[in-house]
């Protein structure tokens, strides 16, 4: 599979500042689970059981693919054949002074029978140019090589000492 990722810390009260980053950019999200076929876009990213939504450009809608959970009874996005750039929401355990990270993900190709499936074009330019601004308007690097931070991350990490989590 070849994919791109970032991964970061930012505050959940940061996150609305994300939807807008979003909207500006014709973005509409998939929260998680979806229960029904019919409703599967949403104009914001609250609101989800998971904290792992997507986020879809407006044309790209008709390019996601959803697997049935039978057990669960819902419906999860096939990220793997799904034009969609993963968020994975990170949050705060303040009782066990715990900071999770956040990330943006996407695949731009991945195998199936083994052959090499690279996704639209379109799609990945979409997606790097998603990432290269996200990073531009929010992230810095901390003393971290792997992860970055938003400057209220890097304030609340000096102030608090939460132990970071990395899952």
């Amino acid at each position: 599979m070849h994919s791109r990722q970032t991964n970061f810390y930012m505050l959940p009260e940061e996150f609305i500042e994300v939807q807008k980053f979003c909207e500006e950019r014709n973005c509409v999200f998939i929260l998680l689970p979806v229960k029904d076929k019919s409703k599967v876009f949403s104009d914001t990213l609250t609101g989800g059981y998971f904290r792992t939504i997507y986020l879809v450009h407006r044309e790209f809608t008709k390019d996601i693919y959803l697997n049935w959970i039978d057990q669960q009874n819902y419906y999860l996005v096939d990220d793997r054949r799904s034009l969609v750039i993963e968020f994975v929401m990170g949050s705060i355990d303040k009782e066990k002074n715990k900071f999770e990270r956040s990330r943006l993900y996407y695949i731009k190709a991945y195998w199936e029978d083994d052959v090499l499936v690279s996704k639209d074009l379109e799609f990945i330019k979409w997606a790097e140019s998603i990432m290269r601004q996200f990073k531009k308007q929010f992230l810095k690097k901390g003393d971290s090589k792997v992860f970055m931070f938003t400057e209220k991350s890097l304030q609340y990490i000096d102030r608090h000492k939460p132990q970071l989590i990395q899952i």
